[in-house]
């Protein structure tokens, strides 16, 4: 990683809720992969449909 981009790095930690059925959490929901099949995630009003991740910093 070029140093200069050290400066974003933070620990990240995902949403089950809000992931799209077709991103896989692990690693305490610290890593995420893409998969073909969707994922049994329960139902919530917050789900994204999109298969891509948003990164907020606080």
């Amino acid at each position: 990683m070029k140093p200069g981009l050290r400066k974003y790095v933070c620990d990240l930690t995902l949403d089950p809720n809000t992931v799209n059925r077709h991103l896989s959490l692990s690693e305490e929901n610290r890593k995420v992969t893409w998969r073909r099949e969707e994922q049994p995630y329960p139902d919530h009003p917050e789900r994204f449909d999109w298969k891509q991740l948003c990164c907020l910093a606080q």
